[in-house]
This record gives structure tokens, sequence and C-alpha cells, in this order.
């Protein structure tokens, strides 16, 4: 594929999640410091969030890229001392792997340290899939493939009404009731008014 002409851009979310998992399950000191390189980055990433391009370029190559060159040495030195096979052996040499196109975003004022963005957008899809693998039905199946648009409940991050949103939703077109009692995964909220029976 990258001999297609495809530059390849690592995600350094993933290379931290191999830090984290290991610390999380043992405590591994050399986790714990990789963790710590992984969050000056992040904290460098944090300073440019609002400005132009050509500034975070600039930002980028005066901090992220120096701060990438002493992990790099980090790894190396700290990839002798572990033993072969090991968890700790793995997460290092999952970076170091990756290395070039880990360090490609710092060569950038566009490109994005990690590949969250993409994941958060496309999370609904994902999660959907494993939801609806088993429908039952030939009719379940059909209703679960629906466009999208036929599943839209919860309230979107600028929302701030989230009662209003979940009452809208609940009543719309996009939203059959028959649905929305079993799973769909509409936000409700018990403050919600609920309609009085007919006397």
């Amino acid at each position: 594929m990258f001999a297609a002409g495809i530059t390849e851009l690592a995600c350094m979310a993933h290379v931290r999640r191999k830090f984290f998992d290991l610390h999380a399950a043992s405590g591994s000191p050399i986790a714990a410091q990789a963790l710590r390189h992984i969050g000056q980055l992040y904290a460098v990433e944090q300073q440019g969030r609002e400005l132009a391009p050509t500034e975070r370029f600039q930002l980028r190559q005066g901090q992220a890229k120096p701060l990438m060159a002493d992990w790099h040495a980090w790894l190396l030195a700290a990839h002798k001392t572990v033993a072969v096979g090991s968890g700790t052996a793995k997460a290092i040499e999952h970076a170091l792997k990756r290395w070039p196109a880990l360090l490609r975003y710092a060569d950038s004022g566009t490109l994005p340290i990690d590949n969250n963005p993409v994941e958060n957008t496309i999370r609904p899809i994902a999660v959907g899939k494993k939801n609806w693998l088993f429908a039952g039905s030939e009719r379940a199946g059909r209703r679960a493939a629906a466009p999208p648009r036929s599943r839209p409940c919860s309230p979107p991050p600028s929302s701030t009404d989230s009662n209003h949103y979940a009452g809208s939703a609940i009543h719309s077109k996009s939203c059959p009731p028959a649905r929305t009692a079993r799973s769909t995964p509409c936000y409700r909220s018990h403050s919600l008014a609920r309609p009085k029976p007919h006397s």
C-alpha cells in the first residue's frame, strides 16, 4: 500500500495504549516513564490547539521535535534492559517500528498527532455493527439496516438542552416509537414530562 505512494501517519494514541495497558497490569516503571514522555508531547499539542498551521508547525519544531528525539533515545536505551518477548519489550518495539510515521506529524502544522477524531466519528457505526449483529428476524434486520438518520438519539456535544433534544428525538419520525422503548440508545431523562393519562 505504501509503495503505491501513500504516506503512513502513525497514531500516538495507539502507541500510548500499549504502555497504558502495561502500566495498568503491572505498574511497570518503564511504562510509566513512557507515558510521561507521551504526556509532554500532548501538552505541546494543547498549546498549539488554537494556532494557525504555520504557528503550530513552528511550535512542533521547537518543542515536539526535541521531545521526540529524547524519547527515541530513551526507548532505544530502555529496550536493551528488558527481557526479549516481554510485554515491555513489545510495547517499546511497537513504537520503534513506527517511529518515522510517529514523527511525521511534528514536521507538519496540519497533520494530527493521533487518529482519535476519526475514531470518535466512526464509533457509533462500530458500536451499532456489534449491537445489531443478531437482529432476530428478517423484519428486524431490515429495520436495523435503515439509514443512520433513523437512529439518531444521543444529543450532540454542543447540545445545551439534552431533555429537549431527547423529547424531540423520541417523538420524531426519525426514532419510531416501537423501537424507542426497546433498543434505540436514546438519552432519556427522568425529568422529561410524561403525558397525563386520558380520563
